[in-house]
């Protein structure tokens, strides 16, 4: 009987204490990481001049996603149209309506 007193005051709470902090550690990694995927209706564009210029397959490894959208933009398909020469760009007008972006660090 003493047993469970001890059980009940003590370790419970330090197991539901643990648990809780186990969860929150778990909740506030998964929260911190960039879950943006490429589907196959987004397109990546690299950015020249401040503009979106020819469409890349992924934007280059050292440009980070920082503050500036001046490396990499990443456009949905409905933002995009191909050319007559068959090559996809950035909708007149819709230059701003990217979904995810990488920049410079040099």
């Amino acid at each position: 009987m003493n047993l469970t007193k001890i059980i009940k005051t003590n370790v419970l709470p330090m197991l539901g204490l643990g648990i809780a902090a186990g969860l929150t550690t778990v909740s506030l990694m998964s929260a911190n990481t960039v879950k943006t995927q490429q589907t196959e209706d987004q397109f990546w564009f690299e950015v020249t001049s401040g503009q979106p210029g020819q469409e890349i397959e992924q934007p280059d490894p050292n440009c980070p996603k920082l503050t500036q959208p001046d490396c990499a933009r990443l456009y949905n398909e409905e933002d995009t149209e191909l050319t007559p020469s068959n090559e996809r760009v950035v909708i007149s007008g819709h230059e701003s309506n990217y979904v995810d972006y990488r920049t410079k660090t040099m």
